[in-house]
């Protein structure tokens, strides 16, 4: 029984840290049009702070990935969140535009050290038969963290309050849920389940698994390319192809994490009837490049259809993010490291979304949004006729008894 609830509560510690961590991810993507109004700069120098915040986190957890390990994970995730505080309070301050950007990344490399350290602890202290249950729990950690974020803008800016209070907000949540972690787990190590041998990690990593993750890591990079560039442009293409109030604006694209949360049980059901990170991707993207020609057509004519295709595009890519990053790295961790997935992963999908959040804005900037959703149309399409193909020969190899698969993904 004690046992138990020690599982219990590391699922519950890591899926609090997290979701209260979201606070000071989405601070600044979740006021993006009222910080374009505040200092009078462009979409593209707008969406260049999360650009760099993402290149970093995607960077720092690949790095993390490889290392965390071997370090002390209560101290780092620990002084990840001190930096993250930091770095909120500094735009709280109201400094300079000119340094958000490198602010920002800092942001992001500290909190690179969260996911693949919440993955690699419950790897390590769960068994087996609670991993389904972790992941549905984890998967909803960030569409929650980020409704919570968005929530908050929403209500300060219909009541008037300064955005830059959600800067505060986050670091004061970051501070509690710190101060938690910091202070109950200090014994956290001493009764770790064993997963992945030495010997188990170096006889996977052959030459077929090395391009089995690398198809993986682009569907990841994609995938979050075109939700993260959707959560962070929909509240400006609502207020001006449609002349919502910001606070509208804000408030409607909640919908886009809010609606998501369902999207970690419609990732399990997707794996259990498939049983296969391939093939679902592929299926995922075909609905997304299927809806983008709408989104197209619809533009500047009705926001509620608008929205409607929106979040169906932004659940169909989170259960491929929510399978490659949640899923994968938890049910696998008897053949690889959880850590390292979930950092090589999860990495993958912030430098998709570092890229797509400024590119998209210097195609609104230059062609308008139907000109950022073309861009959008043609990664999906890129990326569902590449996971069909490998889909494809990987059943062929199968057919004619060839290993293709030493880590079954």
């Amino acid at each position: 029984m004690k046992k138990d609830r020690g599982q219990i509560y590391i699922i519950f510690l890591c899926w609090l840290l997290y979701t209260i961590a979201q606070l000071g991810r989405y601070s600044y993507s979740s006021n993006t049009t009222l910080i374009i109004d505040a200092y009078g700069v462009s979409h593209a120098d707008a969406g260049l702070p999360t650009t760099y915040y993402f290149f970093a986190y995607g960077a720092g957890n690949i790095i993390v990935g490889l290392f965390c390990s071997r370090y002390n994970k209560r101290i780092a995730v620990t002084l990840a969140l001190v930096v993250s505080i930091i770095s909120n309070v500094l735009l709280f301050s109201g400094i300079d535009f000119r340094y958000i950007k490198y602010v920002w990344a800092a942001n992001g490399f500290a909190q690179a050290n969260l996911w693949p350290i919440m993955l690699l602890t419950l790897g390590q202290h769960l068994e087996t038969k609670r991993m389904p249950f972790a992941a549905i729990v984890m998967s909803t950690a960030s569409y929650g963290g980020t409704f919570l974020t968005y929530g908050i803008s929403s209500l300060n800016s219909l009541l008037g309050v300064d955005f830059a209070y959600v800067f505060l907000f986050g670091a004061i949540g970051m501070f509690a849920v710190g101060a938690l972690w910091f202070f109950t787990t200090k014994h956290i190590d001493d009764e770790m389940i064993p997963t992945v041998t030495e010997e188990t990690k170096r006889s996977k990593f052959t030459a077929s698994a090395v391009i089995m993750l690398g198809a993986l890591m682009l569907f990841a990079l994609i995938a979050n390319a075109v939700s993260g560039g959707l959560k962070q442009w929909v509240p400006s293409i609502l207020k001006e192809s449609f002349h919502l109030d910001d606070w509208l604006a804000i408030f409607v694209s909640v919908a886009l994490p809010l609606i998501s949360i369902v999207t970690a049980f419609i990732s399990a059901v997707v794996y259990d009837l498939l049983k296969n990170f391939i093939l679902s991707s592929a299926i995922m993207f075909v609905i997304a490049a299927a809806l983008m020609p709408l989104v197209i057509t619809f533009l500047d004519t009705s926001w509620p259809v608008i929205m409607v295709l929106f979040v169906t595009i932004y659940v169909a890519m989170s259960v491929t993010i929510n399978q490659l990053s949640v899923q994968a790295p938890l049910y696998l961790k008897d053949k690889m490291n959880s850590g390292f997935l979930a950092g090589l992963l999860n990495g993958a999908c912030y430098i998709g979304s570092a890229v797509s959040t400024y590119v998209l804005g210097i195609f609104a900037d230059n062609d308008g949004w139907k000109g950022a959703f073309n861009l959008l149309f043609a990664m999906s399409f890129l990326a569902a006729a590449t996971a069909f193909i490998y889909y494809l020969f990987i059943r062929r190899k199968e057919r004619e008894n060839v290993d293709v698969e030493d880590v079954d993904l």
